[in-house]
């Protein structure tokens, strides 16, 4: 009779990924495998997907097989829920604020080791890894962040090729823009070319039943959401268009979208276009416009002052609730970042000599300082 001992209260054991995994370390096939202790290639198979465990007598001869020890075939991790993870999240969060991003990636390495099999806690540490990049001190080095670069992008290639269709295509888009970086354009296209295309977009045709339904509520909210989701994509493809006219030297081009993208935040105050001003302050410089150049970034920090990603007094997106990771905890720290920016690049140095300019930058601090 076999003795199970892989499950034990909260706690799950993880064994059958650990044979899939080194097995396939080993470049050995399931026959060969079970051959090697005397066992059928079906039961391998069950072992590995979980529906059965090996028996305690197998485990000495199994970690033989396998290059490997007991203990580590008998690695588990504490099984993690969604409030879990957002403890998790929110821990590494605070620890980034308080005492700055190298404490809270000692913290999420440690959360790594602890549940080293938890592809939702990957794929939430390298999305939040880049929205807490604004808590790096001054003297964080340019080194650093490329070796951490590099662990994240080791962490989205050991999710890529998860069951769970979420978590594989956050990981592509990840891998797309690590590609991009390191300028290995066909990789990237390789990655994107992976990733489904959705045909239908059920949230583009559901308001349509809620307003034949008589459910206004809902049909309000879903299409408030569905307007700031295409704002945003429109925001940020005039901004690339931008950088796209400004790398052709077409400068009325990129004049002509990044005012596009000004209108867009005058109007609807989304903040996905926000850096519109500080794109059309660089090419006010660039073509030698002065006066209009600190209007714009006069009117960049305006609209810093103004973010804070709580859209209630907004009537285009009143209904429209966001993710509290988006909306708690960032907006200070994403502020000072832009106001050291303002302080510290060359670019504007020479609107740092007019009062108007320092005198914006002072009602920006006093709000930061305010929150």
């Amino acid at each position: 009779m076999a003795v199970s001992i892989f499950r034990r209260g909260a706690y799950k054991m993880n064994i059958g990924e650990v044979i899939l995994k080194l097995r396939k370390d080993k470049q050995l096939t399931q026959e060969q495998l079970a051959q090697a202790i005397g066992v059928t290639a079906p039961a391998v198979s069950k072992w590995e997907t979980g529906s059965t465990y090996p028996d305690i007598l197998l485990l000495p001869p199994l970690a033989r097989a396998l290059g490997t020890t007991i203990d580590h075939l008998l690695s588990y991790t504490q099984e993690l829920d969604i409030n879990m993870l957002d403890e998790i999240m929110a821990d590494i969060r605070v620890i980034c604020q308080d005492k700055g991003f190298r404490e809270g990636m000692k913290k999420i390495q440690f959360y790594l080791k602890q549940y080293s099999n938890s592809e939702e806690l990957k794929m939430r540490v390298i999305s939040a890894s880049i929205m807490l990049s604004y808590t790096m001190d001054q003297d964080f080095m340019e080194e650093e962040w490329d070796e951490w670069g590099n662990q994240l992008e080791k962490l989205a290639k050991e999710i890529v090729g998860s069951s769970n269709p979420l978590i594989r295509e956050n990981a592509k888009v990840y891998l797309v823009t690590r590609c991009m970086e390191a300028e290995k354009y066909d990789e990237a296209e390789a990655y994107l070319d992976s990733i489904p295309q959705q045909q239908i977009d059920p949230s583009q045709l559901r308001p349509s039943i809620y307003l034949k339904k008589g459910d206004y509520k809902k049909a309000e909210k879903l299409l408030q959401s569905n307007l700031l989701s295409g704002i945003r994509n429109a925001e940020m493809a005039l901004l690339s268009l931008t950088a796209t006219a400004r790398k052709t030297q077409n400068l009325e081009r990129a004049f002509e979208y990044a005012r596009a993208g000004c209108e867009i935040e005058e109007i609807f105050g989304s903040g996905g276009c926000l850096f519109a001003w500080e794109k059309i302050t660089q090419l006010y410089l660039e073509t030698y416009h002065e006066e209009e150049a600190l209007k714009s970034i006069i009117k960049y920090m305006d609209h810093i002052r103004e973010m804070d990603y709580s859209f209630q007094d907004r009537v285009y997106f009143d209904t429209v609730t966001l993710d509290c990771n988006e909306n708690q905890g960032q907006v200070k720290g994403i502020k000072q970042s832009q106001l050291n920016l303002l302080m510290s690049d060359e670019r504007y140095e020479k609107l740092r000599g007019y009062e108007a300019f320092q005198e914006a930058v002072q009602k920006l601090k006093e709000h930061i300082e305010a929150l």
